[in-house]
């Protein structure tokens, strides 16, 4: 298994790209565009398959290694620099935001919700800041910039995860397996001790584990490219079917969390011609930004929904629609003209991949060089 030590999974790195993208597709509310179709309407379940990657990744990473409380440290700091810096930027971002809301409200402009109340509400900065708004019920998940909450779950359970790796030893297997099936059985029977995301990300992260010590069992096997290129195909059908069936909320996160386990572990292969695809460098390239994708595409799509807005006053033609028939009111974008709809979404998806690709370069990877100089500190402070 010394070969696995260092390998990179790039076709689940593209994957994870694709992903973040159908992602910003579910958050944009374009009424015309692709995005309103089914599939992109329930693309939010995809969040799970970043959760089991993760648990994968993690566990391919550290899950040899013997984790000591110098070794925790280096760990934890990581993880940190790796997360805390487009997290903090971002949400400073949306702060701001909420104050040009303020000033175009004094302006006649109005969006979904006044300047700094409900989800926007100064009260969530701080769980925000700390990222455990998805952990405790007096916060709200979905607060300021609303896709933060997965990050809030993955940043602690990555904590767990190096806790348990230090703590429990030759243990560690029973734990997770534990874990996956506890948080199975308090979600299917709709017992949770902690909050819906909590147990969700518990469940898919620790699955994504117990994925990596099934894909250890396959890693060198002779793959037979038209098999597992049908096996890809199959897999890939299959997500498509289950995001878009219409069955109770409960089971469908059990089955796609089971599905992307077994997806992940299929594609971690790279087998047949569906992961020889995703290994083109222009899906790998998707996959290095999918973080800066996932985390800033909402305070674009915000910006785009600003400007429709403001353009609507300026020419006198709506270029947006409220739909007040669900719980919660809607705002679309709109043109009115299915095929202008479809470019304001490829603009918009354009636009992120591009302002992506600046802050993975200046904010992801500066951060990530910090955290390696601090860990360089640290270790010469010891030594």
């Amino acid at each position: 298994m010394q070969a696995l030590q260092g390998k990179r999974f790039e076709a689940l790195d593209s994957f994870r790209g694709i992903c973040a993208l159908l992602v910003v597709c579910y958050h944009a509310r374009i009424l015309l565009s692709v995005a309103e179709l089914p599939f992109f309407r329930h693309a939010n379940y995809f969040v799970e398959f970043f959760f089991v990657l993760s648990g994968f990744v993690m566990y391919h990473t550290y899950g040899a290694k013997t984790m000591d409380s110098n070794r925790f440290k280096d760990y934890l700091t990581s993880r940190f620099f790796r997360i805390y810096p487009m997290h903090i930027l971002v949400l400073t971002v949306v702060i701001g935001l909420e104050f040009m809301k303020l000033l175009g409200q004094q302006k006649g402009f109005y969006f979904n919700n006044a300047a700094f109340t409900a989800s926007a509400d100064p009260k969530y900065i701080l769980p925000n800041i700390l990222l455990i708004q998805a952990w405790v019920s007096e916060s709200a998940a979905l607060s300021f910039n609303v896709p933060s909450w997965s990050i809030s779950i993955e940043f602690y359970l990555y904590i767990i995860f190096g806790v348990l790796m230090w703590k429990a030893g030759k243990m560690k297997n029973i734990f997770f397996v534990a874990i996956v099936l506890v948080a199975g059985t308090l979600i299917m029977i709709n017992q949770l001790p902690l909050t819906d995301q909590a147990m969700r990300g518990l469940l898919c992260f620790f699955a994504g584990c117990l994925s990596y010590m099934a894909y250890k069992k396959i890693a060198f096997i002779n793959s037979n490219k038209l098999l597992f290129t049908i096996l890809e195909l199959v897999l890939a059908l299959l997500i498509i079917y289950t995001i878009v069936a219409d069955f109770s909320g409960v089971y469908k996160g059990i089955v796609t969390t089971l599905l992307f386990c077994v997806t992940i572990i299929t594609f971690a292969v790279e087998g047949g011609a569906i992961s020889a695809l995703l290994r083109n460098k222009v899906f790998t390239y998707l996959g290095k930004l999918s973080y800066s994708i996932y985390i800033t595409h909402y305070i674009i799509y915000f910006l785009f929904l600003a400007t429709a807005i403001v353009l609507s006053k300026v020419i006198g033609h709506d270029l947006t629609i409220v739909d007040n028939s669900g719980a919660v009111a809607t705002r679309f974008i709109t043109t009115h003209h299915v095929i202008y709809d479809q470019l304001i979404l490829l603009a918009l998806l354009l636009v992120v991949i591009v302002i992506s690709g600046f802050t993975y370069k200046y904010v992801e990877l500066k951060g990530i060089e910090l955290g390696k100089r601090f860990k360089k500190k640290r270790a010469a402070a010891v030594a």
